[in-house]
């Protein structure tokens, strides 16, 4: 019952993100979620890479793309890029 829980959640909240890009192409705190869904959600790491890049390309100054991103980095171990990004 809870792991269909959270997959509901998981789809609403993809849903949502989903209407956001839409919204606002341009906006990189959607793409930073689609990230984390993918990298942590999903597992999907080259994805979730891809992601993230273009949320930090999107909006530079978004800490909080940038700390989810460092977290899939170390996560894949690429310590170095990962240190790369909370700087």
């Amino acid at each position: 019952m809870t792991r269909t829980l959270l997959g509901l959640g998981a789809l609403v909240v993809g849903a949502i993100v989903l209407a956001e890009v839409l919204l606002d192409p341009a906006a990189g705190e959607p793409w930073a979620v689609i990230g984390l869904m993918r990298g942590f959600h999903q597992w999907r790491w080259t994805s979730a890479d891809s992601a993230f890049r273009r949320a930090v390309a999107l909006s530079p100054n978004y800490a909080t793309a940038r700390s989810w991103y460092s977290n899939v980095l170390l996560a894949r171990a690429q310590i170095d890029e990962s240190l790369a990004q909370l700087e």
